[in-house]
């Protein structure tokens, strides 16, 4: 099951629903006074480096009945699942009342919060009480830590005892990842 985010005009909805697996069992709820939210990316093709990228969006909040809604399904299918995999773009969709559900009620929580030229930075881990395994980019474990000069192995132990995580990864794109479990380091 996937549960997110559409916008109430612009919906892309026949793109979204064309574009999802067939075992895929999408819930969408439509963010009022928003579209869908759209990134395009314009990539320099010899070196395949990002440029500049357009987002169209509103990434305020939802409303409080928007929230309350997505919060009383989030309820109700929680107990349903052994595993909860949250992937947190930080616009707007998950509040602290959403977000402290899922640290309560997911039986087993995956986390990725993202770090975009969109939320300009704000969208940090540490938002989440808790979670079981944490996946995050070397720069935003970097941001989550303020702290550009420790290694990434001190970082994600302290990343690992804040949420109370014992799994975490942290990408290095064309230099790996780097993974960490408790108990084995």
């Amino acid at each position: 099951a996937m549960v997110t985010i559409l916008g109430d005009r612009d919906s892309q909805e026949q793109f979204v629903r064309e574009h999802l697996s067939s075992n895929v069992e999408p819930t969408f709820f439509y963010k009022a006074d928003s579209p869908t939210i759209v990134k395009r990316r314009w990539v320099e093709s010899h070196l395949i480096q990002k440029l500049f990228e357009l987002y169209e969006m509103n990434d305020e909040d939802l409303g409080p009945q928007q929230a309350q809604e997505l919060c009383a399904h989030l309820e109700a299918v929680l107990p349903e699942y052994d595993l909860v995999v949250v992937v947190d773009y930080g616009h707007g969709m998950l509040g602290r009342d959403a977000v402290g559900l899922l640290g309560r009620q997911a039986r087993y929580l995956a986390v990725n919060t993202q770090s975009n030229a969109g939320n300009r930075g704000f969208n940090t881990i540490s938002k989440y009480p808790r979670a079981d395994y944490v996946c995050l980019a070397h720069h935003e474990i970097a941001l989550e830590e303020r702290n550009q000069r420790d290694g990434d192995h001190q970082m994600i132990l302290n990343v690992s005892q804040k949420l109370d995580s014992n799994r975490v990864t942290v990408t290095r794109s064309k230099d790996g990842n780097v993974c960490y479990t408790q108990g084995d380091g």
